[in-house]
């Protein structure tokens, strides 16, 4: 039995390194994903030798856990038998399929930058019997298979709407797609590599990073694509969370100050008009030079 490329083991460690801090969410969101990969044909033929194939996925996030989609693709299963048997008339045989599947995956660490999953499917593969890549034996007509996959993987997102993919699986097919109907059904291993990208933005993502999820910003009516919607000095989450003033106004009380300017330069209460309670506003005491902390401070 042949060994996976080499190449195949080197991206899968290179993708796995490169993942960084960008966690991603895939609820409510669609995806489109290529893939390329290797795999290994187990029948009732001795001789197990690596195909290629490759596909392409399109998804939709349900849940932070759930994703449902479709996969289309192109297989090449490849095996052969030493020595002949009498049942197994060839040295050599190849198959070329296109399968179809419905899938489903299950996120084990949704909304992580490097996010493990489990997957499984139905679907069915159409495929021909060759035994060189342009000879088809005698019954060369298209034929089908029931398809069963499954198997477990791993997603990093590099940066926004984007990922690397990697998983290995097993696809169960009925036992006669090489020809043999003995025992168990026949099947393959599956080891593939991809990409995917994301179109749009998830609810549960911080688009602008300012501690406010797109839906609580939408609730809010914010902007999920800056931080300071309303320019202030304070960041949308900031004001929402630790100083309750409003993210929308950039003086929540109308004291002529901006709530950033309150906080971090005067020190006043952006919340409080008259900070100290002397009678005037802390606009009015910092624009004629007084201190708006101190009602002793007007002449």
């Amino acid at each position: 039995m042949k060994k996976v490329p080499g190449y195949i083991c080197i991206l899968a460690l290179a993708m796995s390194l490169h993942a960084s801090s960008t966690a991603q969410h895939t609820v409510g969101r669609w995806a489109v994903g290529l893939g390329a990969n290797a795999n290994a044909w187990f029948n009732d033929y001795n001789q197990r030798i690596v195909g290629l194939g490759g596909d392409i996925v399109t998804r939709y996030g349900f849940s932070r856990r759930i994703s449902v989609g479709v996969e289309f693709g192109y297989e090449v299963l490849k095996t052969g038998q030493d020595p002949l048997k009498a049942d197994a008339p060839y040295d050599y045989l190849r198959l070329e399929g296109t399968p179809i599947s419905l899938l489903g995956w299950f996120h084990l660490l949704p909304g992580k930058p490097a996010a493990p999953y489990l997957f499984a499917g139905v679907g069915l593969l159409r495929y021909k019997r060759s035994i060189t890549s342009e000879v088809y034996i005698p019954d060369a007509r298209d034929r089908g298979s029931f398809r069963v996959p499954f198997g477990v993987g791993i997603e990093t997102f590099t940066q926004k709407g984007f990922s690397f993919n990697f998983n290995v699986g097993y696809v169960v097919l009925n036992d006669a797609t090489e020809m043999l109907k003995k025992g168990l059904p026949d099947g393959y291993v599956n080891v593939k590599f991809g990409i995917n990208v994301y179109l749009g933005s998830s609810d549960d993502e911080d688009d602008d990073e300012d501690g406010l999820t797109n839906a609580r910003e939408e609730e809010l009516g914010t902007n999920p694509t800056n931080p300071d919607t309303d320019e202030d000095g304070l960041s949308d989450g900031a004001e929402v969370r630790k100083y309750h003033t409003d993210p929308l106004n950039a003086d929540s009380d109308f004291d002529r100050l901006k709530d950033g300017e309150e906080i971090f330069k005067y020190m006043t209460d952006p919340l409080k008009a008259d900070t100290d309670g002397d009678g005037f506003s802390d606009g009015e005491e910092v624009f004629a030079g007084t201190d708006p902390l101190n009602p002793k401070s007007h002449p």
